[in-house]
């Protein structure tokens, strides 16, 4: 690395919750920590000038939108843990830092598609061409293609010190997000779903995309609409 003399890292190496059983709580922290280190260090060189990294909405306390409290999961307290070092890292050292959290993104390089609700309807809408939407409960989110936050993120990366903005997007509940990658087949798919959905908590897993907004006008970037975000999907998901 040092040979190599690199002046922007790009990071996006980390554990995501998943792993936690996996692992077990002190050996996952210790994982984790070990690649934050090796990005802290890294933003001391001397050729180093930038470094863009994503974060994560689990930062935040609750699912709602807005900023509160320490979260309460392992993942979330060890991104923040990161956020915080990145940023006094950017400030000894005078590194530019840009932390892209990321609440609901898509695109084909999504790992394990079938875990997040977006790439899951989409295959299900390929293979079984029926879409279930299992939850009981209201279920709110705002999805970006993944390409789109990397871009955001290195438009914003001119800027001196520390910028941090959450991943936004249109609003959608999951049975209109059905509804929609329905439409956007080009076969004909049902929807089934919960007859007694919203009669528990709603599940609201989003920013209340304002930074995106303003992030997106900072840096004249056009994202892709949800609908163009599905028809991508689809692309990359056929044989």
């Amino acid at each position: 690395m040092l040979d190599f003399a690199p002046d922007v890292v790009v990071d996006f190496a980390y554990l995501t919750p998943r792993y936690v059983d996996t692992f077990g709580p002190v050996e996952y922290a210790r994982a984790n920590r070990e690649l934050c280190e090796k990005v802290l260090w890294l933003s001391s060189q001397e050729s180093v000038l930038r470094i863009i990294t994503a974060s994560s909405g689990a930062i935040y306390e609750t699912k709602a939108p807005g900023r509160g409290s320490p979260p309460k999961s392992l993942y979330g307290q060890l991104k923040r843990e990161f956020e915080e070092e990145l940023s006094a890292s950017s400030e000894r050292d005078g590194t530019r830092v840009v932390i892209a959290r990321a609440f609901s993104v898509s695109g084909g390089f999504v790992r394990f598609p079938r875990e997040y609700a977006l790439s899951a309807f989409v295959l299900q809408a390929l293979e079984d061409r029926n879409i279930v939407v299992d939850s009981s409960s209201l279920v709110y989110r705002r999805y970006c293609a993944a390409e789109d936050l990397l871009a955001v993120a290195v438009g914003m990366s001119s800027a001196p010190g520390t910028v941090q903005f959450d991943s936004g997007g249109e609003l959608v509940e999951m049975l209109d997000l059905a509804r929609m990658v329905s439409d956007v087949s080009s076969q004909e798919v049902t929807v089934t779903a919960e007859l007694n959905r919203g009669t528990s908590d709603s599940d609201d897993y989003h920013s209340d995309n304002l930074d995106w907004t303003e992030a997106l006008r900072l840096t004249d970037h056009k994202p892709l609409e949800l609908r163009e975000q599905i028809v991508r999907l689809f692309e990359a998901f056929s044989p």
